[in-house]
């Protein structure tokens, strides 16, 4: 019997020492034999894309697509995505961030195993941040229009706040900044052992497509750029009646935020930076459903 091909999608973005580290993460510890590496390059318009095929270009099982200009993310992995199911005939697509390192050296043959039994749409895996806390999955706060309103009004808040010149350090108004939002908190300890099917969201920085949604959408949803990826994935999800799950037994080791750390070093930006992209993300994905014929997310009570 022929072994199912899975497809590693990663998207690259100037930071090529942390990609590279993603890469040789896989090569080093996959041992199944039938895989390949999707590389997009997004529009580093810094060489980095054509860096990657030189060092690459003698490993068979590794493409490299160049990106003319930054898509974004949803769009920049709907590149790869796109072209691995036209062309690999790939069973599964396994993105996952560049900032994140694979070192089970049975990944591969422990998804087929989970989902021979699970037969899941999108797998979410067990994601550890360096200090070993684990950042997945999450009780969602967006259930509706109304939520992703008020999320947008959230956001802009957080605009202005950071807009200011309060000569406030900025480790201070970070914390205020966090206290704006209640958190829902999620007991790991309760469910890294479980499958957890329902009322979670799946972190974006490592998702698992299986054929049969690989068969039915292109990749994500594209309205957005950057962040709110994981809402309207689970917006569709339930729109469409896909089984989302979260499946423990695969792991990951994720640098969380060190892509956009990297790329934008001042603390002020970096945060308006994220709350403009999350406004524009939430509103054009609260225009998608208003358009739907769905009623799904439409209830605002």
């Amino acid at each position: 019997m022929k072994k199912k091909m899975i497809s590693f999608l990663i998207l690259h973005y100037k930071n090529i020492i942390q990609t590279v580290e993603c890469v040789e993460s896989i090569l080093k510890n996959i041992k199944y034999k039938n895989y390949q590496i999707v590389i997009v390059d997004n529009g580093s318009n810094d060489n980095t894309g054509e860096e990657l095929k030189r060092k690459y270009k003698k490993i068979k099982n590794i493409c490299i697509i160049i990106n003319k200009e930054n898509l974004g993310f949803a769009k920049g992995n709907n590149i790869g995505f796109k072209f691995i199911k036209d062309n690999l005939k790939t069973d599964f697509i396994v993105m996952i961030n560049s900032d994140t390192v694979i070192y089970q050296n049975n990944f591969c043959e422990k998804l087929i195993e989970i989902y021979n039994k699970y037969k899941f749409d999108v797998c979410g895996i067990d994601i550890l941040l360096p200090n070993g806390i684990h950042s997945n999955p999450t009780i969602p706060s967006v259930f509706n229009v109304k939520d992703i309103k008020k999320t947008i009004k959230i956001m802009k808040k957080k605009i202005d706040i950071c807009s200011l010149n309060l000569g406030i350090p900025y480790e201070v108004i970070d914390r205020f900044l966090k206290k704006m939002k209640k958190k829902r908190k999620i007991n790991y300890n309760n469910i890294i052992s479980n499958c957890i099917e329902e009322k979670v969201q799946l972190h974006g920085a490592a998702l698992i497509f299986s054929r049969t949604y690989i068969n039915k959408y292109d990749g994500l949803y594209n309205g957005t750029f950057l962040y709110f990826e994981e809402v309207s994935l689970r917006y569709i999800a339930e729109r469409d009646n896909l089984k989302l799950m979260y499946i423990p037994d695969l792991k990951i080791i994720h640098k969380e935020s060190q892509s956009t750390k990297f790329i934008i070093k001042d603390w002020k930006k970096r945060h308006i930076f994220y709350y403009k992209n999350v406004i524009n993300s939430a509103t054009n994905l609260l225009n998608y459903i208003n358009t739907s014929t769905s009623n799904v997310w439409k209830e605002e009570s």
